[in-house]
């Protein structure tokens, strides 16, 4: 239920006028009225809007006719009051009465005199039952009635002696006592009157809102501003809280926005863009936190009533890193993550002092060259001086300890994530998925062979992931076979029955010698193998199942590449994009000692040719014999060998040009210390060239990332282990992209 109290009565506009000296046309009876009224609930507590409701007119109190009726929805209350216009058409449809008539002209139609029709007015809010009728007063504009047309006639204010039987006088009273639009200021003031500043066709007296900005000319009294000049009002910002200190931008909401007009944020005067009627944006430069008070002003001068606008300090946090953590001494990128980032923050990183990128609000990027493992303070700072910190873990590699490595000559060999490594007697697997690599002793060996240091194996993953071996397998004291096992039940296991192949009989009347296998692959799944045998004396082999049948008799299948370099020989194999070989080794010409590299350039299956002025065959001399040697092709195509000599700095040769030799400028160069006993070269799966070098206590993983042919470059430098002791080091890189390092010390280093 609701009460009503009405503000003023239900006024038709005023018009006085006195009579010219001339004939003037009086006004019209006007069909626009103002109503305002305050709406109370039963307690006498002002409601609260919007509201929907209806306005009727009947002649009598209580009953009698239906007369006119006009209906109004989401009006808005203000402490209760509400201010409309009726007519100047109403509803033809309401019970009881259809049709009505659509005038409220006519509805309210009539004089003064007692004889004059009397007019009620009911109102009812929404559902509620209609409150009670209060009678329509007649206003002072009514005094120029239908039945008036006397004082068309009239010539002088003198003969206008009464209005509809009201004498002038009363016309005045009312004009001057009694506040037609509801609103000050009152009819008298300057700012009403008959003029219409807003065009509406209601003269300022009786139109609540005189320059139609939407705000009451009662509200712009009270706020100190003009009610015939449009105001502008602030609504609200988005965002609805600025930062202290920073700069940001902020879109300000609200009504009668000009271009041309000026705004004002605490201290700041920023320039509005991008201005509609009801919006404009402004960047802000910073300000200290706190409250600040918003304006804008037109160009007419009128100013909008203050806004508070809220500064927050912004305080950024850490929630995380992508990756969690990092390998040890590696380039690395690392995404931030968190809230409240900002562009223009700092952030150091450990050691480091990244440059941030991708910066958005949750996350940003840095670049990092590498540091030692453990765990380091990162502190992000935005511009603000606010800042958050949090820690990250540098981890160094992992190293996996296994017995089977005490030997000359090691096999490294990866499928997926797995290793498996090869050495004397013995050969490393994981059995059970357990991380851990047990010893399996291989298949065949006689006492006589166990613990020979010339009786070399070789293991390794073929590209379907089933491992396989190769060993000379003793017929007698004197006598044995170079024989190829598969691992045919999956077991893991070499066991005595999965024999696939044997390639040759060696006789050596001083004992069993087998030197430097290296087992390789090729992109068929073909089988390439290299060795050295002492038969009975040193030769070199390479053996290749180029018909895929699994044995190696076929023509060009076995190659004899002649005599070698006494003594156990270091030896690796590789195999570029088309599938040619490469075999490099240690060999000796005369009492010269030499690394031999071998690449079957134009893929004929031999190492004889001439190929661009330049043989397949060449022989570097080195002071001393070779104990290490690796060969690869990068991510180019280009043959790269690294080898070592005892106590001699390591060598790096890497054919840059492709031309066949490594006589170029910067194709020759050393790796390492003057200490350094362990090499071996492999290609990331990215294609940049990455060496091992081990020696004077440190094993040492050197990538040439950017491809300049060194690897003094950010990140190009990184130590995998200290306490370095081991004779030898193998490099492969597992299905993963993971660099693993198996060494004669009997270690198998990997990064988590």
């Amino acid at each position: 239920m609701a009460s009503i109290r009405p503000l003023c009565p239900l006024a038709l506009a005023l018009a006085l006028f006195s009579a010219p000296s001339s004939l003037a046309a009086p006004p019209a009876v006007p069909g626009l009225l103002s109503y305002q009224g305050v709406l109370l609930d039963d307690l006498g507590a002002p409601r609260t809007g919007p509201i929907d409701f209806a306005v009727r007119v009947y002649d009598d109190p209580l009953s009698g006719t239906l007369l006119y009726t006009q209906s109004f929805s989401g009006v808005p209350l203000t402490e209760g009051v509400f201010s409309v216009f009726l007519g100047p058409v109403g509803q033809a449809t309401d019970s009881p009465v259809d049709p009505l008539t659509t005038s409220l002209q006519d509805a309210l139609a009539g004089d003064l005199p007692a004889t004059a029709p009397i007019r009620f007015l009911e109102l009812t809010v929404g559902s509620d039952p209609a409150l009670p009728r209060t009678q329509i007063l007649a206003s002072p504009y009514a005094l120029r009635a239908t039945q008036a047309d006397v004082a068309d006639s009239a010539t002088s204010a003198d003969t206008v002696v009464s209005l509809g039987g009201l004498p002038p006088d009363v016309v005045t009273q009312i004009y001057e006592n009694t506040n037609l639009d509801g609103q000050d200021p009152p009819n008298t003031d300057p700012i009403e009157g008959m003029i219409d500043t807003d065009m509406d066709g209601i003269q300022n007296f009786v139109d609540p809102d005189n320059d139609g900005d939407g705000i009451l000319d009662g509200t712009e009294l009270a706020q100190g501003t003009d009610p015939n000049l449009v105001t502008p009002s602030i609504s609200f910002f988005v965002p609805s809280t600025g930062l202290a200190d920073l700069p940001f931008d902020v879109t300000v909401n609200g009504n009668s926005f000009e271009p041309g007009m000026t705004a004002q944020f605490g201290t700041e005067s920023p320039v509005p863009q991008n201005v509609t009627p009801t919006s404009f944006e402004a960047s802000l430069l910073g300000q200290p936190a706190g409250s600040i008070q918003v304006t804008v002003t037109l160009p007419n001068g009128s100013t909008s009533t203050p806004k508070s606008y809220t500064l927050s300090v912004l305080t950024p946090a850490i929630s995380g890193f992508d990756p969690a953590q990092s390998t040890a001494n590696s380039p690395v990128t690392v995404q931030i993550q968190g809230s409240n980032f900002f562009p223009g923050l700092t952030v150091s990183f450990g050691s480091e002092n990244p440059t941030p990128f991708n910066v958005t609000d949750t996350s940003f990027d840095v670049n990092l060259a590498g540091q030692p493992g453990g765990s380091v303070p990162v502190v992000v700072t935005l511009p603000n001086s606010e800042s958050a910190s949090s820690s990250y873990t540098f981890v160094p590699f992992i190293v996996h300890t296994v017995t089977v490595l005490t030997t000359t000559q090691l096999s490294l060999g990866t499928s997926g994530s797995d290793v498996v490594v090869g050495g004397l007697d013995e050969y490393g697997v994981n059995l059970d998925a357990d991380e851990i690599l047990e010893d399996v002793p291989f298949p065949s060996l006689s006492p006589a062979q166990i613990g020979v240091p010339d009786a070399q194996i070789a293991v390794a993953f073929d590209p379907t992931g089933t491992l396989m071996g190769v060993r000379c397998v003793e017929t007698s004291p004197t006598t044995c076979d170079v024989v190829l096992f598969r691992d045919g039940d999956a077991d893991r296991l070499l066991e005595t029955g999965e024999e696939v192949a044997t390639l040759e009989s060696i006789s050596a009347p001083n004992g069993v010698r087998l030197w430097g296998p290296a087992l390789r692959f090729d992109s068929l799944n073909r089988t390439v193998l290299g060795y050295h045998v002492r038969s009975p004396g040193p030769q070199t082999r390479l053996a290749r199942d180029l018909d895929g049948d699994g044995d190696f008799d076929a023509a060009g299948e076995f190659l004899d590449l002649g005599a070698s370099s006494p003594g156990p020989s270091a030896s690796n194999v590789a195999l570029d994009a088309s599938d040619r070989v490469a075999f490099a080794h240690r060999d000796r010409v005369g009492i010269q000692n030499v690394v031999r590299v071998r690449y079957d350039r134009n893929g004929d299956g031999d190492f004889d040719d001439v190929v661009g002025g330049n043989p397949e065959t060449q022989e570097i001399s080195t002071p001393s014999a070779a104990v290490c040697v690796g060969v690869t092709f990068d991510g180019s195509g280009r043959l790269a060998v690294v080898y070592g000599n005892g106590n001699l700095i390591p060598t790096l040769l890497w054919d840059r040009n492709g031309d066949g030799d490594f006589g170029d400028a910067g194709e020759t160069q050393s790796i390492g210390s003057n200490d350094t006993s362990a090499c071996d070269v492999a290609t990331r799966a990215t294609g940049e060239l990455a060496v091992a070098v081990g020696g004077g206590g440190t094993l040492r993983y050197l990538v040439d990332l950017d491809d300049d042919g060194s690897f003094g470059g950010a990140g190009e430098d990184e130590v995998v282990a200290t306490g370095f002791s081991a004779a030898l080091v193998d490099l492969e890189f597992d299905g993963t992209g993971t660099p693993r390092f198996a060494t004669s010390g009997g270690a198998v280093y990997d990064s988590p």
